[in-house]
């Protein structure tokens, strides 16, 4: 747990480590609050992990009342991340303001009965990069190659090199930088400034972010690639902006497990091990995208419920599942495999790499996890589409659907006199045709006769394609052919 003094909303504070006088007086008390304990309180403690007085006692004042906060502990900071960064381009005194600010924290804090305390830098993504990208005609070893260039492309170099051995670790802001910005340059540039790529971090958002043309959020699967990369590449690990209030209206526990999934791919990728894309689930459905290359390997990757079998993939097979890769899906080089099951809230889904290969046994066995994902109520909530229209004539069935409906994970059935006939899913089509439709709609026929007293009937089912229809979640349409 560290201090973050700075940013770019309080940009002013860099002028108050302009004299002598000034950065004595912030370093004085920068080093007095790292010495502060901070209560911790937590509800349901045992009365014996309680510490200090009672807070609250019950209703009539005679016993303490452990469900509510008390305090279980203390901690201390273990260090400041000095987010040097303002609009406009950095100075070199101000940069040299800082470096004797560190420079005389860590002279306060070098008494040997003082525990040492880690200190850190975050800057700009192109605070590294050669000055002469502010240049739109340059481009070699650039990050930001937009044709409006940052005015910050450098303003940190002098400061890296100098205070290499002052930060313990270099944190860069490498998104607000639109779609096309090259995280990977950046990333050298900021080592090259250190000589020390082991102690420069990556930095990724889970939120709506800067773009050249507009905001944007990066995916999951980029932020997982990003994690993987920098792990590969033997950068010092990742930081994500951040927890709390969420552009994407994640709950705080969501952020926390998708913040979790960046550390473990980065760990998996660290120890070059296998790598999934993504774990997700529907109601009645758990979805697992792996890259094309894992999908056809000999590992074998096998996926639980609640500890239980539900499946696997290996050497290009899955096992009790079925393939479902969508167009995007395949153009990002994945492979998406459905597991049909009941769900409900707090079952834990895992997968996890073993040894051996299908019909081996599994107990024993596992190698390590890959991804792990608890079940929310919200996870599983039947979505609440409905039908444009349909269509019955004697030829056949016409279904229209919302176009993100169609595209969706929403395993769409039709059948005649309860007879399977077709269905959509996930932007694919079965046993049917195209039909011409207005735009952000799609439309497609069954092609089978119907009588007058037929019935026809659309349903919304848990499960994909190639596996059992699984439990129906909504009935879309149910009504008898009459001509």
């Amino acid at each position: 747990m560290m201090l973050a003094f700075g940013g770019q909303s309080y940009e002013e504070m860099w002028s108050h480590i302009d004299t002598p006088e000034k950065r004595e007086k912030v370093a004085q008390n920068l080093v007095k609050l790292l010495d502060i304990p901070f209560p911790v309180y937590k509800k349901n403690l045992k009365p014996y992990e309680k510490i200090g007085e009672c807070l609250n006692y019950n209703w009539n004042h005679t016993v303490c009342d452990m469900t509510t906060y008390q305090q279980a502990g203390i901690v201390f900071l273990d260090g400041i991340d000095f987010d040097f960064e303002k609009g406009a381009r950095l100075t070199e005194k101000e940069s040299d303001d800082l470096l004797k600010l560190v420079t005389r924290i860590r002279e306060l804090t070098a008494h040997e009965k003082v525990e040492y305390y880690k200190l850190s830098l975050t800057t700009y993504h192109v605070g590294a990069d050669p000055k002469e990208c502010s240049d739109n005609t340059v481009f070699e070893g650039c990050s930001f190659t937009e044709s409006k260039r940052s005015e910050h492309n450098g303003e940190v170099t002098e400061l890296l090199k100098k205070g290499k051995n002052l930060f313990d670790s270099f944190n860069v802001m490498t998104y607000d930088a639109g779609p096309n910005f090259k995280y990977q340059t950046a990333m050298a540039n900021y080592a090259k400034a250190v000589g020390d790529a082991s102690k420069v971090l990556l930095g990724n958002t889970i939120n709506s972010q800067w773009g050249p043309d507009a905001n944007f959020v990066e995916t999951w699967r980029n932020n997982i690639s990003r994690s993987e990369w920098q792990a590969q590449k033997g950068y010092g690990g990742l930081f994500v902006w951040t927890v709390g209030a969420n552009s994407e209206q994640k709950s705080v526990a969501e952020q926390v497990t998708y913040i979790e999934q960046m550390r473990e791919a980065a760990q998996r990728a660290a120890e070059g091990g296998a790598i999934i894309s993504s774990l997700s689930v529907t109601p009645g459905t758990v979805m697992v995208n792996i890259p094309d290359e894992v999908f056809k390997s000999e590992n074998r990757i096998i996926v639980k419920k609640n500890g239980n079998y539900l499946g696997e993939i290996y050497a290009g097979k899955s096992y009790y599942s079925a393939k479902t890769t969508n167009a995007a899906e395949a153009a990002a080089g994945d492979v998406a495999i459905s597991f049909t099951t009941d769900l409900k809230a707090r079952d834990v889904i895992t997968v996890d790499l073993h040894k051996g290969q299908p019909g081996n046994t599994i107990v024993m066995n596992t190698l390590r996890n890959l991804a792990k994902l608890t079940v929310t109520e919200k996870m599983i909530k039947v979505p609440d589409i409905n039908l444009n229209s349909v269509k019955v004539t004697a030829e056949g069935v016409t279904v229209t659907l919302p176009e993100s409906v169609y595209k969706g994970k929403n395993r769409i059935i039709i059948r005649k006199n309860d007879t399977y006939i077709g269905e959509s899913y996930n932007g694919v089509h079965y046993y049917s045709y195209n039909v011409n439709t207005t735009a952000g709609q799609k439309a497609f026929m069954m092609k089978t006769p119907v009588k007058s007293g037929d019935k026809i009937e659309v349903s919304l089912v848990s499960g994909a394609p190639g596996t059992s229809y699984g439990n129906q979640l909504k009935q879309l349409y149910l009504k008898k052919a009459a001509f």
